[in-house]
């Protein structure tokens, strides 16, 4: 199974992602939060494989979250999720496993999700 924390400032986007994901074989949705501070909290402990991340997010700078991220014991992979990918690809690029454009298709953040965990 694959576990993935959904972290979206917008309820729309964070039920779209729900939905989508769902549908995926062997995942599981093991939290949705809209800010930073219950981001950090949950993804303690719920021990997600992947996060999806709003490169907005509410709350703490993303650059401290990706960091806080990466100091969880089961280094979670992080899709992160902007209105500007290509901006932020050069600024987040060693710190996230993909980014993609919240106005992408979902063909394609199914695509970056897959390629995160190859079968």
């Amino acid at each position: 199974m694959t576990r993935v924390l959904l972290a979206d400032q917008h309820p729309d986007i964070r039920l779209a992602l729900a939905i989508l994901l769902k549908k995926e074989p062997g995942v599981i949705i093991v939290g949705s939060v809209s800010e930073a501070e219950g981001l950090l909290a949950l993804a303690k402990t719920a021990q997600p494989d992947i996060v999806i991340l709003d490169s907005n997010l509410p709350g703490n700078p993303t650059a401290d979250i990706l960091t806080s991220l990466r100091c969880l014991d089961q280094h979670p992979k992080i899709l992160l999720l902007s209105n500007s990918p290509t901006a932020l690809l050069q600024t987040y690029q060693n710190n996230v496993d993909a980014i993609t454009g919240k106005n992408d298709p979902p063909e394609i953040l199914l695509k970056k999700f897959r390629a995160l965990f190859p079968t």
